[in-house]
């Protein structure tokens, strides 16, 4: 238990803190070695087992300056089960059960009943608008205007899988694929 609350601390910092390498090992043996040449998303697969693109998530900002950026797991990619979803706000990792809604709402009509999203969310917003001191170990956040924070998520995932949508529609039915 404790070994798993260690690698939970050294992927979340591995995330915030792309220039740093860390390597967790545990008696000698090498458990996880994310490289700073790796890029975000490159650490991201690592720490998801995930081999294949993900889908970029990039907000317009919102009117108190508000703008979430990351990378979802494509809706068939996903498992059953809680959501693997990182979310960062400010740089700080949290849980927070409204920006897992929203971003389950966005992906709404893409993922299958009972698979929740994958991926990591990276939430800037600026500092008298989130209050950090909810949880005593900073788990937790309160939005000053949680709707605000809710639609600018849950719109920027949405655009992004129809704009993934549109993405295989074309590789599927490209009439320009060589064949006559």
């Amino acid at each position: 238990t404790e070994l798993g609350h260690l690698e939970e601390v050294v992927k979340n910092y591995s995330l915030c803190s792309p220039a740093t390498t860390f390597i967790l090992r545990v008696d000698g043996r090498e458990i996880l070695c994310l490289d700073r040449s790796q890029n975000i998303g490159e650490r991201l697969a690592v720490i998801l087992h995930h081999s294949g693109p993900f889908i970029p998530i990039d907000s317009k900002e919102s009117a108190t300056g508000g703008k979430g950026v990351g990378f979802l797991l494509p809706p068939e990619q996903v498992t059953p089960g809680p959501a693997r979803l990182r979310v960062f706000v400010n740089g700080r990792a949290i849980r927070d059960r409204m920006i897992v809604h929203a971003i389950t709402e966005g992906m709404r009509s893409f993922l299958m009943k009972g698979n929740n999203p994958s991926g990591l969310i990276h939430l800037t917003i600026p500092p008298g608008e989130v209050d950090v001191n909810v949880h005593p170990a900073k788990h937790e956040v309160r939005f000053r205007n949680a709707r605000e924070v809710h639609e600018l998520l849950r719109l920027a995932v949405a655009k992004a899988m129809q704009e993934q949508q549109g993405r295989l529609k074309m590789n599927i039915f490209s009439t320009d694929r060589g064949v006559e």
